[in-house]
């Protein structure tokens, strides 16, 4: 507070005020539109993904048909493409019900086998199961995503499960499947997850509308029925 007992007002508020009354909607859109581009802004700053979302799906619904003016307005206040910024934030929301698109077996506590040795019939030995809200991938449900960028965000998942595809083969190309399943469970546990994460990003993708290209689609599959394919042979049997 000032002496004289005015407030400070935020210069981010201030110059998002600014550059809305410098734009070309009208003054009344443009009071509208201050409070959800200031806390656009803010989320950006912050790299908070749900406070992006939230704040992108604010400044959608307070732009009403004049988007497009609106989101140049957002680009030049944040000084970066907007849509860039909310469809990274949108590829990287995540299940709020799991971690990564499993959960810890309750039967067995991770570890793959009951306290009298047999193996755990819930995950078959894996100590993970698949988590039923999200289908295993650990994205958030497709049907948050506002259409409009749907595309982009599904596209930039693609990117980022191939990214992660090269790594994780790379990591696991020095180990053979006995030498994965010898792992003390709660080492191996961490592997298996990833795998059955991998399975599953790649089976909602190829099932996607998003992948056009069919030798791309047939690739997809074929590498998610491998990882199946060891994913059946670390189950203890």
């Amino acid at each position: 507070m000032h002496a004289s007992g005015e407030s400070i007002e935020d210069p981010g508020a201030v110059a998002a005020k600014d550059a809305a009354n410098d734009s070309n909607i009208s003054p009344a859109m443009a009071d509208k539109l201050v409070e959800p581009l200031d806390d656009l802004r803010k989320a950006a700053n912050e790299k908070k993904v749900e406070r992006i979302c939230a704040a992108y799906l604010a400044l959608r619904h307070a732009a009403g048909v004049k988007r497009r003016e609106t989101f140049v307005l957002a680009d030049t206040i944040l000084d970066q493409p907007v849509m860039d910024l909310v469809v990274s934030a949108y590829s990287h929301r995540h299940c709020f019900m799991c971690d990564g698109g499993t959960v810890s077996c309750e039967e067995c506590d991770q570890i793959g086998t009951l306290a009298d040795g047999r193996t755990c019939v819930s995950c078959e030995g894996l100590g993970v199961v698949e988590c039923s809200f999200c289908g295993g991938t650990g994205w958030a449900d497709r049907d948050t995503v506002p259409a409009e960028i749907a595309p982009a965000v599904l596209s930039r998942q693609f990117c980022h499960v191939k990214a992660v595809l090269r790594r994780t083969i790379g990591t696991l190309a020095g180990f053979t499947i006995c030498q994965i399943r010898s792992l003390p469970p709660r080492k191996r546990m961490p592997v298996v997850a990833k795998l059955m994460q991998l399975q599953w990003r790649l089976d909602d993708l190829v099932c996607s509308s998003g992948i056009d290209d069919d030798k791309e689609r047939a690739r997809l599959e074929a590498v998610a029925d491998k990882i199946r394919l060891a994913l059946e042979m670390l189950k203890e049997h």
